[in-house]
């Protein structure tokens, strides 16, 4: 009996043994692959950071070309508003003339009316 203890606890020491004698070629395996994933981590890290500076250059670009579209739509704008502005200011002065035109022959006629009507006043009195 003792015997057949000591065989069993042999044999299972010897089965963790063989079992542990392919950890070394297991170990050898992991660190090849843990390699190759380092590598591949690298590349993707540079890639990504060729990919982030390539997205903040367009990003820089389409920037500045923004601004310049905006700059030469304020400059046309104000062009735009100045000649209308411009426009604006004569149309308002030919007003201005025919308004004034139009008060001095309205007050013209009024002096006419008025010596008219004072006329008439005057002809009822000694009438």
């Amino acid at each position: 009996m003792p015997g057949d203890a000591i065989a069993k606890r042999l044999e299972a020491v010897e089965m963790t043994v063989e079992a542990l004698a392919g950890l070394p070629a297991q170990v050898a395996s992991l660190d090849g692959r843990v390699a190759s994933l380092q590598l591949q981590l690298l590349q993707l890290r540079d890639e990504v950071r060729g990919e982030f500076s390539a997205v903040r250059r367009e990003i820089a670009n389409r920037e500045a070309t923004l601004c310049e579209k905006i700059a030469d739509g304020d400059g046309a704008l104000r062009q735009e508003i100045a000649t209308g502005h411009a426009g604006l200011r004569g149309e308002l002065a030919g007003v201005r003339e025919e308004i004034k035109v139009g008060v001095e022959s309205t007050k013209t006629e009024m002096r006419v009316l008025h010596g008219d009507v004072l006329a008439k006043i005057k002809l009822l009195k000694d009438g």
